[in-house]
């Protein structure tokens, strides 16, 4: 994982599903130019969410920690050097199909009087895509905007999890479970090519399963 997330530069990492165990080894990993920030579940003892923010990109970087008693929410805030812009970046595990714990982790989101640009993203549980592949937002619009997100290319994986927990018998959210939304005035998205190698290098099948990595 490390091996992908140093190739692909990202100036913001949202991690899901980090054991408390493991913080040290990722957070060292990462290196020192990252502040990294981890938000352990308060039910869920192994693990939690952990938002790195790239100190060379941002500034005045400040975490808090939200959650709705049964899961964590980690978020954020920091001011882009070169733009100016103020980002506010939230990430959680979510447990699907829980309309009040999306309505809190949306809420935790919502301060147009700070950010100029606001990321949410998460382990949904959930897939938000109708019967025509187009996704549904779950977050509705405010003052700060509408958001929005970036479908995958054709060609690129579109499950979350590899085939066998895809199975009927499976409990955990099936489909495309993992989502990135955006609000802001005037932002682009897209997908650049060390991005699309992220994505392609993580479903890779491993040793053990011949799958990718659940």
């Amino acid at each position: 994982m490390l091996d992908i997330i140093g190739q692909a530069q990202f100036d913001i990492l949202c991690l899901q599903e980090v054991e408390h165990t493991e913080v040290d080894q990722v957070t060292a990993g990462l290196g020192q130019e990252y502040s990294v920030h981890y938000f352990k579940h308060e039910k869920r003892p192994p693990d939690g969410v952990m938002i790195a923010v790239r100190e060379g990109s941002f500034s005045d970087i400040e975490a808090q920690s939200h959650g709705d008693g049964a899961v964590a929410f980690g978020r954020v805030d920091a001011v882009h050097k070169v733009s100016g812009k103020r980002i506010r970046v939230l990430t959680g595990h979510l447990r699907g199909n829980k309309v009040e714990q999306l309505e809190k982790f949306g809420a935790c989101a919502d301060d147009p009087s700070f950010s100029d640009v606001t990321i949410i993203t998460a382990d949904f549980n959930e897939d938000f895509r109708g019967v025509d592949g187009s996704p549904r937002i779950p977050f509705p619009p405010g003052p700060a905007g509408q958001y929005v997100t970036l479908q995958r290319e054709e060609g690129l994986p579109q499950l979350s999890r590899p085939p066998n927990k895809q199975e009927a018998d499976q409990t955990s959210g099936k489909g495309k479970i993992d989502w990135i939304f955006v609000r802001g005035a005037g932002i682009e998205l897209f997908r650049d090519a060390l991005s699309q190698a992220a994505i392609i290098e993580s479903h890779a099948p491993c040793e053990a399963t011949g799958d990718w990595p659940s």
